[in-house]
């Protein structure tokens, strides 16, 4: 695949970017500030939404790309709407600091699989690119 390392980098600047919302929540109205964690979030939810599209789109097989993706794409969605149930709760509970600092932390498990997989797409290369 390949794709891991970019995914990897990417996961990390959208966790950094709940980061600057903690920030912001410690630092009050200002617009400057406001501007830049807005601007940033969205940049690196781009980025990373176009390299999780693609990499979705490698792991589908051709013959079933619209079922494939479908399915993938509804299991993250899932994720993001089950987590999201409590997020209200856990806003209240820890003050918009700690919610984002907690939802930060969120990403240490994707950043975990991730890195996991570029060791087994490691490993899978090297048997493959084996000389004969």
């Amino acid at each position: 695949m390949g794709h891991e390392k970019t995914l990897t980098g990417l996961t990390a600047a959208l966790a950094g970017t709940n980061l600057i919302f903690a920030w912001l929540a410690g630092k009050g109205a200002d617009i400057g500030a406001l501007t830049l964690a807005v601007g940033g979030d969205s940049f690196t939810g781009g980025l990373g939404s176009a390299a999780f599209v693609a990499y979705l789109s490698g792991l589908c097989n051709l013959a079933f790309t619209g079922t494939q993706y479908a399915l993938l794409t509804s299991l993250m969605a899932f994720g993001r709407t089950v987590m999201a149930s409590a997020s209200g709760w856990l806003a209240q509970t820890a003050g918009w600091p700690g919610f984002f600092i907690l939802t930060t932390g969120l990403a240490i498990p994707a950043l975990l699989l991730l890195l996991w997989l570029m060791r087994l797409d490691g490993a899978t290369r090297g048997e493959s690119e084996s000389p004969a």
